[in-house]
């Protein structure tokens, strides 16, 4: 490695990426996000990347929390992050009263242990917990 490298590398810092790295450009990948937290609400389980997975976890326990809040504020938030009516009235009528006493942890990750035959991607399931 050269001394512009290593100069470059000091400036960045060793940790460059805080977040994962999804596929596509930041609107597409916002995108996406939001669909599978969709899907995720009407379903009450995704099958996933690992990876995946676990990025779009953080965005469901964020999207009960704010359900459970109920204020103005934190309905816009929820609506901006869900787009069908249906999966809005079932995280508002049926997801918020059972979470109304668990103050964190509304989903979960289990790994499948299993890769996808296409391109050996490591499998795991998101889905509620208490469902």
């Amino acid at each position: 490695m050269g001394w512009s490298k290593v100069v470059n590398f000091l400036n960045k810092g060793v940790q460059r990426r805080p977040h994962r790295r999804l596929p596509g450009q930041p609107h597409h990948q916002w995108n996406m996000l939001k669909t599978q937290l969709d899907q995720l609400v009407r379903s009450d389980r995704l099958e996933l990347t690992l990876p995946r997975a676990h990025e779009l976890q953080q965005y469901a326990e964020e999207l009960v929390h704010f359900a459970k809040q109920n204020t103005p504020e934190s309905s816009l938030i929820v609506e901006s992050m869900i787009f069908t009516p249906a999966a809005r009235r079932k995280l508002f009528h049926e997801l918020c009263p059972l979470y109304a006493n668990r103050p964190f942890f509304y989903t979960r990750v289990v790994n499948q242990h299993r890769l996808r035959m296409r391109d050996a991607a490591p499998m795991a399931y998101l889905e509620f917990v208490d469902r």
